[in-house]
């Protein structure tokens, strides 16, 4: 209908033949586009929140963190991708005894990871496949840095669970 391109405030939307085609350079995520597609064909599915807002919304959790001793995951994607971010939000819940949990790939620099380590009271750490080869035709990636970091996670006596996908066959 084009009315995400009526109301981008910075011409982000295009109406073409293929359909809508948003500009990845031009968007700043605003979410007016959304607010207004009638079809729902454009959603946003994150909003960004600062720390402080991050952090009453997991204080409204504290009843079942106290009942079940649980804590605080963050996850993703992957967290480490925003390790500012990352810092602060994991200080804040240290400072009000939440626990933290960071679910990662390891697929980081190992000055982030190990920054972030200082803050982190538990790592789950998703080792998908050993061999470096098989790893790459997979996800893409290489692991020799995921395992380099897993390695120096541990060399800081990290609490860390490894989690291997199993998949038949």
């Amino acid at each position: 209908c084009g009315e995400c391109v009526d109301i981008c405030p910075v011409q982000a939307c295009e109406l073409t033949p293929r359909g809508i085609v948003t500009n990845e350079e031009l968007c700043e995520n605003c979410g007016q586009c959304a607010e207004v597609c009638p079809a729902k064909a454009t959603e946003m599915s994150g909003r960004y929140e600062s720390v402080t807002e991050l952090l009453k919304v997991i204080e409204t959790e504290r009843p079942f963190f106290d009942q079940s001793d649980g804590g605080v995951t963050f996850s993703g994607g992957e967290p480490l991708l925003y390790p500012k971010f990352l810092k602060e939000i994991l200080d804040a819940c240290g400072s009000r005894h939440i626990h933290r949990t960071v679910d990662t790939s390891g697929q980081a620099k190992t000055k982030t990871l190990l920054e972030i380590a200082k803050r982190t009271d538990l790592f789950l750490y998703d080792l998908k496949i050993m061999d470096s080869k098989k790893h790459k035709e997979w996800t893409g990636v290489e692991n020799k840095r995921i395992l380099r970091n897993l390695e120096a996670l541990a060399k800081t006596g990290a609490a860390i669970q490894i989690r291997i996908p199993l998949i038949k066959g």
